[in-house]
């Protein structure tokens, strides 16, 4: 719809006006301003339209959900390419449920149930989704998993602001790949079953995680790419735990508290370490003081390529 034809109504839309006032005086005299506010109206309507069809997008709108048959395991595969994602535990009796708003021309929504493998694919496939010049793009995405069910968890994030409460959920593995995006997960009650292990691949991403002693997890590997990654240790220690990290360009600030036990064995190449309250033991290796007397214990092994790695204690 290009802009003449607008005028062209509207314009049409005024001689209708003058027309009636004419035939019809009395009319016209009582509520002149009433008729002209509804055909510039009219045209001020597909003026309203006109960037939409411009930019090719058709919003559509989904709201689903499954309720829980059993406690067996599930394994959850979330995709979101662009947008606001936020995520929770869902309320009984529901295995999941997802609100979504998204880009028909240019995505398609993922909500399928695979019974044989007990798997759950849920988002947008996010292929052709992008942020564009100053206006965001993207869609958004609420999702509630079930807190009562063992669930591995991986989440495929393109260029999302994504808040995460991950508090309660039955975690066994969490897997996350994230591209130009900033995340944010909570963990703000010690789980129940601990967790096996943890994945972060942050790419040019910002990563913030607290909490993280609640999930009980044995192991964690957090790979930063130009972004910046921020792990809080806090919460509820149920076991030591052993950290994996690999930066490049990017930095990492870890907090500890400072009753856990820390060592740190490095490789740096052209990096920067900052570690509070440690010394240096050996060739690469540093510890906090009485490290091997601590009840809990945080073994961190870092490679940094002109990347930053800051460890502060609370």
């Amino acid at each position: 719809m290009n802009l003449r034809f607008v005028r062209l109504h509207a314009r049409t839309a005024r001689t209708a006006v003058t027309r009636a006032a004419r035939a019809r005086p009395f009319t016209v005299r009582r509520r002149p301003r009433r008729l002209t506010t509804v055909a510039l109206g009219v045209a001020g309507l597909f003026l309203a339209l006109l960037p939409s069809c411009a930019g090719g997008q058709e919003w559509r709108t989904l709201d689903v959900a499954r309720q829980l048959q059993d406690s067996n395991a599930v394994a959850v595969k979330v995709q979101f390419g662009a947008g606001r994602l936020t995520l929770r535990g869902a309320e009984a009796p529901y295995l999941y449920r997802m609100q979504l708003r998204y880009d028909d021309e240019r995505s398609k929504a993922l909500a399928k149930w695979d019974a044989p493998n007990r798997t759950l694919t849920v988002g947008v496939d996010g292929s052709n989704m992008r942020w564009s010049g100053k206006k965001k793009e993207g869609g958004t995405m609420a999702l509630a998993l079930a807190r009562t069910v063992p669930m591995d968890l991986s989440l495929d994030l393109g260029a999302t602001e994504s808040t995460l409460d991950l508090s309660g959920l039955r975690l066994k593995t969490l897997l996350i790949r994230s591209g130009a995006s900033e995340t944010k997960v909570r963990f703000d009650a010690a789980t129940n079953t601990p967790m096996d292990r943890i994945e972060v691949d942050a790419g040019a991403a910002a990563f913030h995680a607290t909490g993280l002693a609640n999930t009980g997890a044995a192991k964690m590997f957090v790979t930063g790419g130009v972004g910046f990654v921020e792990l809080d240790f806090g919460g509820a220690w149920k076991r030591d735990m052993d950290l994996d990290v690999t930066l490049t360009v990017g930095g990492a600030e870890l907090t500890v508290p400072s009753d856990v036990g820390v060592r740190v064995s490095g490789q740096k190449t052209f990096g920067a370490y900052d570690f509070e309250g440690m010394r240096q033991v050996g060739n690469g290796v540093w510890e906090t003081s009485g490290f091997s007397d601590a009840k809990r214990k945080l073994n961190i092994k870092a490679s940094t390529t002109m990347g930053s790695l800051k460890i502060v204690r609370r």
